[in-house]
């Protein structure tokens, strides 16, 4: 599985301990073989934590820990986990992580989901998820609940004539989306340190509102959607779900969405909820419904393919592998700046320009929070030859991390002068390869370009740790750095 994700939220929900009620599920203080590891340490940074416990789990403890049913990690004090509880509208028993009885008979039920959002009344859905999360704390206290909650339904209830409509806000994106980051907060609180109350989730993404309808079933459902319909509809809800209200977690569905399964399509799963939307939490697939596209959809020939897709559309959104970004100065001195863009000044400000009053190049951009190393690695864009392959390498070798200007210039796109392929021009791809290979720190890549370039081989490439594309950046000195896009992304902490 690609990234950590999935696995901090784990942690974070492991370490909880429980109030008053029974042993926490892990990192027990009376555990003395257990409690001093890293992963238990609160003094700690969670992405180290994190990568202390991935890092002792087997390939075979991994694998347990993905589905709902979370094997036990006996040799690191983690006990078993069920993920699923329902709470629609208020905490139900559907799912096996939670059970009514003893001191929790049951549990408030308010009016379903298409009842109270036809109140139009916002502050009463997050009133309401209060209360459920309040119970379903209790529930958690009392030994009798999980803290992940498959709920809210913010489907867009498109067909009248669907059976589960009744559990969505409506037919309108604007009050699913309003009615889902509302609820959204309720249920999961507003803690400014990010504490969870309970972890919620948005489902089913996406374009999902057929069951079972004159002989098609939902696991053999092609919602064929335009992606007008898709942006200008569908995705209303979850987005409002992700940016607005923070969810934990979003499900995707049984059905596939021209042609292709939910949760398995990357364009979806890792593009959108993780790349544009920037989904702070796991993706979790409907029940079974990575078995329903190898067993019934027959998109892939074995289930090890079915799973593998569905980790890899999922998997954490990198163009930035290990969050290396934004550097930080006193982690990382010197930098290398290397590349045949890396100190440029009309390159910069394309064609049809004016005369700039003064130019920052990326050199001296990055060398106003840092000590820097430079080499230009090619004479020109074109880079005919490695007589200059040497001195990049060696400053690579030398630095805490490596930036490297690369991409193209008016002698290789302009008016009147169309480019013969996508490709970096001349040895500048052998150049990128040679000196991620020698760098001792993460390895940056900044593309100057006004058109698109393929990039596949540093994408595939885990020595590269980011990719940034600058465009054609800038022609004002008062710039603060190399381009806007670097201005975020390397700073003082």
């Amino acid at each position: 599985m690609k990234g950590n994700t999935i696995f901090s939220f784990i942690l974070l929900l492991l370490l909880l301990a429980t109030a008053g009620a029974g042993l926490p599920f892990a990192c027990d203080p009376r555990d003395s073989a257990t409690h001093t590891l890293p992963f238990c340490r609160t003094d700690l940074r969670i992405d180290e934590r994190v990568k202390d416990l991935i890092g002792r789990l087997t390939l075979q403890e991994k694998v347990k820990l993905l589905a709902n049913n979370a094997a036990a990690v006996p040799r690191l004090g983690i006990k078993a986990y069920e993920w699923w509880s329902e709470a629609l509208h208020g905490v139900s028993n559907v799912g096996p992580g939670t059970k009514f009885g003893g001191e929790f008979p049951g549990a408030t039920s308010f009016p379903q989901v298409i009842t109270t959002a036809a109140s139009f009344n916002a502050s009463l859905w997050e009133e309401i998820g209060k209360v459920v999360s309040d119970e379903a704390r209790a529930m958690y206290n009392g030994g009798m609940g999980g803290l992940t909650y498959w709920s809210p339904n913010v489907n867009i209830f498109r067909d009248p004539r669907w059976g589960r409509g009744q559990e969505t806000p409506g037919e309108d994106p604007v009050l699913a989306a309003k009615y889902a980051a509302s609820y959204v907060r309720g249920l999961q609180g507003t803690d400014a340190g990010g504490r969870l109350k309970v972890a919620a989730c948005c489902k089913h993404y996406t374009a999902y509102d057929l069951d079972n309808w004159a002989g098609v079933d939902r696991f053999h459902f092609n919602a064929k959607v335009s992606q007008q319909d898709i942006k200008d509809t569908f995705d209303i809800p979850f987005r409002s779900c992700v940016m607005e209200g923070k969810v934990a977690s979003v499900m995707c569905s049984y059905n596939q969405v021209n042609g292709i399964p939910t949760c398995a399509d990357p364009k979806l799963l890792r593009g959108t909820v993780r790349g544009s939307w920037r989904l702070d939490g796991y993706i979790v697939s409907d029940c079974d419904s990575v078995g329903v596209f190898y067993d019934n959809q027959h998109y892939t020939s074995t289930p090890e393919e079915a799973v593998a897709d569905a980790i890899k559309a999922g998997s954490r959104f990198t163009e930035n592998e290990g969050s290396v970004l934004p550097l930080s100065p006193r982690r990382h001195h010197p930098y290398a700046v290397i590349g045949p863009n890396s100190d440029v000044t009309v390159t910069m400000i394309g064609n049809y320009a004016g005369v700039a009053c003064g130019y920052t190049t990326p050199l001296q951009g990055i060398s106003t929070y840092s000590r820097t190393i430079h080499q230009p690695g090619c004479a020109d864009v074109a880079c005919a030859d490695d007589a200059l392959f040497g001195g990049a390498i060696q400053a690579a070798r030398r630095a805490d991390a490596t930036i490297m200007v690369m991409g193209l210039d008016q002698s290789i796109e302009a008016e009147f002068r169309d480019r013969a392929g996508l490709m970096l021009p001349g040895r500048q791809q052998e150049l990128i390869s040679k000196v991620s290979a020698a760098s001792k720190g993460p390895t940056i890549l900044v593309l100057m370009s006004g058109g698109p370039i393929d990039i596949s081989f540093a994408k595939n490439d885990p020595r590269i740790a980011a990719i940034l594309w600058s465009a054609i950046p800038a022609k004002l000195e008062e710039l603060p750095l190399l381009m806007s896009c670097l201005e975020l992304t390397i700073q003082v902490e």
